[in-house]
């Protein structure tokens, strides 16, 4: 996991060249403060039920909705599949739902 220089935590496919990688101590601070592992927030986690979040929106990594509703990081084929079937590439609900609240 790296971090951007605006604070974001990304992946190392999604980081830019200037995001420097997290210290295992800050990943432990990470995890004491929040209790849960940090996470991209620009990959599109899904869980078992169906429902799309970004990083900042799915539950944190570990949690009890995490485990439960069994949420995991959409693959690469799978984001072409979810797109081939319904016309759009796989969104965070919630980005949607605030991004349409805040345009009327």
């Amino acid at each position: 996991m790296k971090i951007e220089t605006n604070g974001n935590h990304a992946c190392t496919t999604h980081a830019g060249a200037d995001a420097r990688a997290m210290t295992r101590n800050q990943i432990t601070d990470y995890l004491a403060e929040t209790g849960c592992k940090p996470r991209c927030v620009r990959c599109i986690y899904m869980s078992e039920p169906g429902e799309m979040a970004c990083g900042r929106h799915s539950p944190g990594h570990g949690s009890d909705s995490w485990v439960v509703d069994r949420w995991a990081a959409i693959t690469t084929a799978e984001a072409s599949e979810f797109q081939h079937v319904v016309g759009r590439p796989p969104t965070c609900e919630t980005c949607v739902a605030i991004a349409r609240r805040a345009t009327g």
